[in-house]
Formats: structure tokens, sequence, C-alpha cells
């Protein structure tokens, strides 16, 4: 009877070790402008702004979500956060893989400040992925207009919940 118990618990944490050890894709993966240029504040000391700092991000499920806002970044610690209070737009929308280093991003505008006088058309476009097929695990993606880096510095992600709201 014992010596039963000994060889479950034995296979439990095999599985349960190997499992731990397996690497797995994330579940979400951010990116932002190569080219994001931060300033001093001219208010707060230690304190730098990013004034149009662009967010990408892309879920395992195939969503896609973009925010446009301010960031700021301590110069003492390093902690990079959003500020919602700032003003904002946002986009939603997919995403999938196409053909070898390509995705596919469909999106529309969901929020912003300036409220558009028309419906929000939807936009789709084709970008390319550094040393991946997935956005997921891309060192690098190619837009029709910016090159993008992986970000994983934001001390505030879920500001991006909040910020990812819908305005119909």
């Amino acid at each position: 009877m014992m010596r039963t118990r000994l060889l479950s618990l034995c296979l439990s944490l095999a599985v349960v070790t190997s499992s731990a050890s397996q690497p797995s894709s994330p579940t979400r993966s951010i990116f932002i402008p190569a080219t994001l240029e931060w300033k001093a504040s001219p208010v707060t000391e230690g304190l730098e702004v990013a004034e149009d700092a662009e967010i990408f991000i892309f879920n395992s499920d195939g969503t896609y979500a973009y925010v446009s806002g301010v960031m700021h970044k301590d110069t003492r610690t390093g902690t990079i956060s959003l500020c919602s209070a700032c003003g904002f737009s946002s986009k939603k929308g997919s995403w999938s893989s196409s053909a070898g280093d390509r995705v596919s991003v469909r999106f529309h505008l969901t929020h912003s400040d300036v409220r558009p006088n028309r419906k929000r058309p939807w936009t789709r476009e084709e970008w390319v992925l550094q040393d991946s097929s997935s956005p997921l695990n891309a060192k690098g993606i190619r837009t029709s207009t910016e090159r993008l880096v992986p970000f994983t510095s934001l001390a505030n992600p879920q500001v991006l919940t909040g910020m990812l709201r819908d305005d119909d």
C-alpha cells in the first residue's frame, strides 16, 4: 500500500516537473515602436515622458489591440507606466498568421478622446515578422510605417484593460 502511494507520488511529481519545464508560448506579446522618443518632463524632476507612445498587443486567442497615448518613465527606478488620464485612443481587432513570416491584422478605432463624425471603418494590413511565424514569439515586426520591438517593461499592464473599451 505504502509502495503504491510512493509510486503514485513520484509519477505525479514527474508529470508536474516535465510539464513545468516545457517552454510554453506566451499568451500575450506587446510591442512598441523602435523609435519611441522619451523627453524630460517639464513639470516633474526624474520623470521622462513619451507623448505619442504606441502599444501593439497580440493575444494568443487571435485578438489584437492598439493603444496610443502617454507613457511615463521614472528615471530613478526605470518603471514605465501608461497614463490613462492623459488622453488616449485605442483600436481593436484580430490577427492571423499568413504566408511564412507575415501576419494579417484587421482593426478599427474603438475609443478616441476626439470623436469622429463618421462610422469607424475597418482596416486590414499585412505586416512582416522578424524570426518567427507568429507575433507571440517574434523578435520584431515591420508594419507599413515603422519597426516594432518587444516590450515587457510595463509596470501597470492592468491599465490596458480599461483603455481598451468600446465607445459605441
